[in-house]
């Protein structure tokens, strides 16, 4: 249950008495039980991020079963969860009655929050009814404990960066003497398109848009949507360190002047499964693309 439910049943048949009970969600309540063993493992596709709880310490134990994607050699995956919590991970075949496992890997407690990857698996081929994919247990590891909470993503390592894009839509009409990239003023709206490498978008993936002007810089996330793409919207404040003040106009006679002043800066992406879109850069940082600042305008006529 997600609310509070009461209902007032009356007994017509006897003349009883009206009374009222109420139903409601438990703390920490597991939406992905049972899944104690791996028979009744939780299948989820690749990308998915979840958040759960182990409710029995020293008792309870959470199976998650994550099938490759057609094609897919690599996989990552990513927990966060407390030192009362234990951790494993298994490359496994789903057979028709049970599954073919692998060598187990134990994730240590301090490896919270860090990033697992798998490489050289198999790959699944269309229609298979024998899948593989990649086990996770997390247990109770302390009987003393409490209700632990842990959240889980496993998501596809072989992803890309198939397109980042910048958008102008505050209908700027009169440009600064640059030409070639774009510009801006108050405030730049940034996407960026995450793929496999069978171009398939991943969706649930953040990723982090990093913008660069003089003597600042901000950084924001975004999830990937059902298409892989992300986006975001960075708002500007005072430039810092604009360039001295150029004149410029519309091109034709007569037309509007304008003195300007303009600040150059850059931005780029990381995404944690997706490597960058050309091969000499850094790992899982795109390349940096470069825009224009309009910071302060003075109309000075027609002529």
């Amino acid at each position: 249950m997600t609310k509070d439910e009461i209902f007032q049943p009356k007994d017509e048949t006897t003349g009883g008495q009206t009374f009222q009970f109420r139903a409601f969600s438990r703390a920490n309540w597991n939406s992905y039980e049972p899944n104690d063993k791996p028979s009744t493992a939780t299948q989820l596709n690749m990308n998915t991020s979840i958040s759960a709880n182990i409710d029995t310490p020293a008792a309870d134990q959470d199976y998650y079963f994550f099938p490759l994607k057609v094609g897919q050699t690599a996989a990552e995956i990513k927990l966060n969860f407390t030192a009362n919590v234990g951790v494993t991970f298994w490359l496994v075949q789903k057979l028709a009655n049970g599954y073919l496992w692998s060598t187990p890997q134990n994730i240590a407690t301090t490896d919270t929050g860090k990033t697992f990857t798998f490489t050289g698996l198999p790959g699944n081929t269309a229609g298979t009814t024998t899948p593989y994919g990649i086990m996770v247990r997390v247990w109770g590891a302390n009987a003393a404990a409490g209700i632990e909470w842990y959240s889980l993503r496993a998501g596809v390592g072989d992803g890309y960066i198939a397109s980042m894009n910048q958008i102008n839509n505050e209908n700027i009409s009169r440009w600064y003497p640059v030409r070639g990239q774009l510009q801006a003023a108050n405030y730049l709206t940034l996407s960026a398109t995450i793929k496999d490498s069978q171009n398939r978008a991943i969706p649930g993936e953040t990723v982090t848009f990093i913008v660069r002007q003089p003597g600042i810089t901000q950084t924001q996330t975004a999830q990937t949507d059902v298409f892989g793409m992300a986006t975001t919207t960075f708002n500007f404040g005072s430039c810092l360190s604009p360039l001295a003040p150029v004149t410029y106009a519309a091109p034709g006679l007569p037309t509007d002047h304008w003195q300007g002043t303009a600040e150059q800066g850059e931005w780029m992406i990381s995404a944690a499964s997706a490597q960058p879109v050309a091969p000499n850069v850094g790992a899982n940082t795109s390349d940096t693309i470069e825009w224009w600042r309009i910071c302060q305008e003075t109309y000075l006529g027609r002529w």
